[in-house]
């Protein structure tokens, strides 16, 4: 079965001169205070190895298991909140492959400017203003 490496981003105002391993039932997480910088914005890397089937099933575990007990964890420790934001990069190792495949899965943000229309402000005052539950049709 593959190991892959998982690089999520965590929001987080904490810090550390060096990086923190920490262990969550079948799984360490490391948390990479010491490449702060490397990281835009206020956050830090948590980095994990996982054997699973597919990059999915990995992604899975990391987001949903392993992860969120260590930042909650230390959340509830430091009274600090810490979120886990965003997949960064996945990198897959298969047994006697000497060749490895990096998926990077990180946001980019490119900002779409959205007109607001005086019919919108009508819509939302409506919406405000009215004391029976609203649906609104999804598009």
């Amino acid at each position: 079965m593959p190991h892959y490496q998982l690089r999520y981003r965590v929001q987080t105002c904490l810090r550390k001169e060096q990086n923190v391993s920490i262990a969550s039932g079948a799984h360490t997480v490391r948390l990479l205070f010491a490449e702060r910088e490397a990281v835009r914005g206020a956050g830090i890397i948590a980095e994990l190895e996982i054997e699973a089937q597919n990059n999915r099933e990995a992604q899975l575990v990391a987001a949903e298991s392993a992860i969120p007990p260590v930042l909650d964890a230390l959340s509830f420790s430091t009274g600090t909140p810490l979120l886990l934001e965003s997949c960064e990069t996945v990198l897959k190792n298969e047994a006697r492959s000497e060749l490895r495949k990096l998926i990077y899965v990180g946001k980019r943000s490119a900002p779409v400017s959205v007109e607001l229309s005086d019919e919108d402000l009508v819509g939302a005052s409506v919406l405000l203003t009215s004391p029976a539950e609203q649906e609104i049709a999804l598009l």
